[in-house]
C-alpha cells in the first residue's frame, strides 16, 4: 500500500504559492513478498520509478498519479493527489471617476480573495464600492489585491485632485463595463477642462507616450490594459492636484476551451468508463466561467473533476468558455461511445499441453489496469496488468509433474466478482 505527502503541507485554501515536494512510502500487507518498486507519474505522463522526492511545478492544478508492485508481480490500484498551485500575484487597477475611485482586480489562478484600500497613509481598509474623497482636499488612495492562496499584488495608487479645478472626464462604449471592469468594445474617452474655468489646458498622454494638449476624444481599441494619464495646465504651469489617471481594460478576444479524453480512443464501458477533462484559457481578461452539457442538456458549469461517463449510450459532450469580459468563445464538441460490458472470457493457447511446456493465456473483459491472478485450484500461476482496453495476454510454463488430466484455470482480478475460467488439458 503507497501514500503520498506534500512539503509544505497543503494549506487550508487549496493552493501552494510554489513548487511542492511530494514524497511517497509503500507498504506490503504483514506476511507479503515486500514492495518492489513504486511508480508515480504527473498530468497523465509516462509512469516513472519513484526513487527520491520530486517536485511538482507551474501554476494550475496537476494530478500526480502513484502506485506500488510488491515483489510477487502484485500492483496495486493507482492512487491520485492533486497539487494545486498558484504562485503568481493578482493584479489590481483604478480609476478616477470625479473625486470617487473605482479599483477592479483579476487572478487567474485561484481568484481574487480581497481586495484593500488606504487613503492617503491611513489604515487599510476593505474595499466594497467606489472610494469617494473624504473632503475637498487633494488626496492619494491606494489599493492591492490578495488571492485565495495568499499572493498579494503590487500596490496600486490613484490621486484624487482638489475640488474645483479638476479633469472632466467622461468613458463610454457601447457597452457596460463587465463586473471584473473589462470592456468587450472600444472605448471613447472625453477630457475636458471644469467648466467656466478660463486659461486652462487639458494635457493627455495614452500608455506612457507624448503629453499632448487639448486632445481629441481618446478611442482606446488596443486590447489589454490601457492607461491614460491627464492634468491641468495654467500658463505652462500645472495646476496643483489636478493630476489623474483612469484604466480602460480591453479584451474583444474570445476565450478558448480545450477537452480531453482519457482514454484518447476507443469505446468506454461502464466497468471501463471514460473521463472527459475541460480546460478555459484567456491571455486577457482571464478565465470566468467553463461550462458544458450533455446532449440537449441545460448548461453546467465544471467542477473540479472530469466528467465521467459510465451508463451505456452515445454522448456528445459540449463545453464553452466565458472569459472575465464576457466574452464567449466558440463551442467545443467530443462524442462519447459507452457500450455494454463485455463478458470476461480466458482462453488457453494451446488447449493441450504438456507439464514444462508454454501456455499462453488471453484475457478480455476485465477492468483497465487491473491485476489480474491465474489460479489452478489452490496453486498461482502468475498475475498480469491489463491494458486500457481490459484485455491481456499472458504465456506461463506449466509446473513440471502437473497431473495429467482436465485443470480449470481461474483468472481473478481486483473485483472478485470479475473472474473467467476455461479448461486446459494436461498431456
Amino acid at each position: 500500500m503507497s501514500s503520498a505527502s506534500t512539503d509544505p503541507a497543503q494549506p487550508a485554501s487549496g493552493y501552494y504559492t510554489g513548487p511542492v515536494t511530494v514524497t511517497l512510502a509503500a507498504q506490503d500487507e504483514d506476511g507479503g513478498s515486500g514492495v518492489e518498486t513504486t511508480s508515480y507519474s504527473i498530468d497523465g505522463g509516462a509512469a516513472t520509478q519513484y526513487v527520491a522526492p520530486f517536485q511538482v511545478t507551474g501554476d494550475g492544478a496537476h494530478v500526480v498519479s502513484y502506485f506500488a508492485t510488491d515483489k510477487a508481480g502484485n500492483a496495486e490500484a493507482a492512487k491520485t493527489l492533486e497539487v494545486k498551485i498558484d504562485a503568481t500575484k493578482p493584479t489590481v487597477t483604478g480609476g478616477l471617476t470625479g473625486r470617487s475611485v473605482t479599483v477592479a482586480a483579476a487572478d487567474a489562478g485561484s481568484g481574487i480573495d480581497k481586495i484593500e484600500y488606504q487613503i492617503d497613509n491611513g489604515a487599510w481598509a476593505a474595499y466594497t464600492s467606489p472610494i469617494a474623497a473624504p473632503d475637498a482636499a487633494a488626496h492619494i488612495v491606494s489599493f492591492r489585491a490578495t488571492d485565495k492562496a495568499g499572493n498579494v499584488s503590487d500596490v496600486g495608487s490613484v490621486q484624487v485632485p482638489v475640488v474645483g479645478e479638476t479633469v472632466q472626464v467622461s468613458v463610454t462604449s457601447a457597452g457596460p463595463p463587465s463586473a471584473d471592469g473589462w470592456y468587450r468594445q472600444n472605448v471613447v474617452v472625453t477630457l475636458a477642462a471644469p467648466t467656466g474655468s478660463a486659461g486652462l489646458v487639458v494635457q493627455a498622454r495614452v500608455n506612457g507616450a507624448a503629453w499632448k494638449n487639448n486632445p481629441k476624444p481618446i478611442t482606446v481599441s488596443a486590447n489589454g490594459s490601457n492607461l491614460i494619464e491627464y492634468r491641468l495646465l495654467r500658463s505652462n504651469v500645472l495646476v496643483a492636484g489636478s493630476d489623474g489617471q483612469t484604466t480602460i481594460k480591453l479584451d474583444k478576444a474570445a476565450a478558448a476551451v480545450g477537452l480531453v479524453r482519457s482514454p484518447a480512443g476507443g469505446t468506454g464501458t461502464p466497468r471501463n468508463p471514460i473521463d472527459v477533462r475541460i480546460t478555459g484559457a484567456d491571455p486577457l481578461s482571464g478565465v470566468g466561467l467553463v461550462e458544458y452539457r450533455i446532449n440537449d442538456g441545460a448548461w453546467a458549469p465544471v467542477g473540479t473533476d472530469s466528467v465521467r461517463f459510465n451508463q451505456v449510450g452515445q454522448y456528445v459532450l459540449t463545453a464553452r468558455v466565458t472569459d472575465r469580459a464576457g466574452n464567449v468563445s466558440q463551442e467545443k464538441s467530443i462524442t462519447v461511445v459507452i457500450a455494454a460490458d463485455p463478458a470476461t472470457q480466458l482462453t488457453a493457447s494451446p488447449k493441450k499441453a504438456s507439464a514444462g511446456t508454454p501456455v499462453t493465456f488471453n484475457l478480455k473483459g476485465f477492468l483497465r489496469f487491473d491485476t489480474v491472478t491465474l489460479r489452478a485450484g489452490g496453486t498461482t500461476w502468475g498475475s498480469v496488468t491489463t491494458d486500457v482496453n481490459g484485455t491481456a495476454k499472458f504465456t506461463v510454463n506449466l509446473p513440471a509433474g502437473t497431473p495429467k488430466g482436465d485443470v480449470t484455470i481461474t483468472a481473478i482480478g481486483a473485483d472478485p466478482a470479475v473472474t473467467a475460467s476455461t479448461t486446459l488439458t494436461i498431456k
